[in-house]
């Protein structure tokens, strides 16, 4: 259980790959990581201040030892929190890979496409900056596909990674865990659409918002419906009396009696 003066750090969080570490297969990815505790903003990465991110303890070299390597251009890279009331502020990868791929957690699918900032070029190596915020909502875990579009698609190189944290007010765990959140987020991710821009707690109560409203549309559309059913029937059973009368009066016209 996390104290109140208890300082955020590496023990927080997760990174890990399905590709190896060709810089170092003994250490975690982590150890690559720079981990910023309990920092309410951070700066968008830019030219200015690129010595400040890149350093020499910062980067490290992934690389796809599969029997199908090199027959992708996506290579995976997942952060996660690893306690509770720790959330994922925001990331900061500097890499040669232009584009990136955001996905969050629990099947949420689909976040975001960062289309990294061109920092720098050294020859043939490439320096881009990708600035990932998740101030509206932080994250539990989130997954990296790096868009490899370089002729050799077996190694994916990170200059730095860098690691926002936040503590949460309430364990997004726990409120998961509750069966009527359950089945809210089972809807969900059964519905075509996504959450959208992230799976926090703030995107599921503002999904619930939304059902909610469409329940209640969806109630009032029941009632006026069943409220014009009714006044057809009626107005139908009164056309039926009125033919009905009619036929009687027809019959005792031409009846030999009358």
């Amino acid at each position: 259980m996390m104290t109140d003066g208890e300082i955020l750090s590496s023990k927080d969080v997760r990174v890990i790959s399905s590709w190896s570490c060709a810089t170092d297969p003994t250490k975690d990815l982590v150890d690559f990581a720079q981990i910023h505790p309990d920092e309410g903003l951070f700066q968008i990465a830019e030219d200015d201040y690129l010595d400040e991110l890149v350093g020499p303890e910062t980067g490290f070299l992934l690389e796809d030892r599969s029997v199908t390597a090199g027959s992708t251009m996506h290579c995976p890279l997942k952060i996660s929190c690893t306690r509770d009331l720790v959330g994922l502020l925001g990331v900061i990868v500097i890499t040669n890979c232009e584009v990136i791929e955001v996905y969050g957690s629990l099947n949420a699918g689909y976040i975001q496409t960062s289309r990294g900032i061109l920092l720098e070029k050294v020859d043939e190596t490439v320096f881009y900056s990708h600035t990932l915020n998740f101030t509206k909502g932080p994250l539990l875990e989130i997954e990296l596909k790096m868009v490899n579009r370089s002729t050799e698609k077996r190694f994916v190189t990170f200059f730095a990674l860098h690691v926002y944290l936040t503590r949460l007010a309430s364990s997004p765990r726990k409120a998961l865990n509750d069966p009527s959140m359950l089945a809210l987020f089972s809807g969900l991710m059964s519905a075509p659409a996504k959450i959208g821009q992230g799976d926090g707690v703030a995107a599921i109560a503002q999904e619930k918002d939304k059902m909610d409203q469409v329940r209640t549309e969806m109630q009032l559309m029941e009632q006026r419906l069943t409220t014009h059913i009714d006044k057809q029937f009626e107005n139908m059973k009164k056309e039926i009396a009125k033919q009905f009368d009619q036929l009687l009066l027809r019959m005792q016209h031409h009846d030999p009696k009358s």
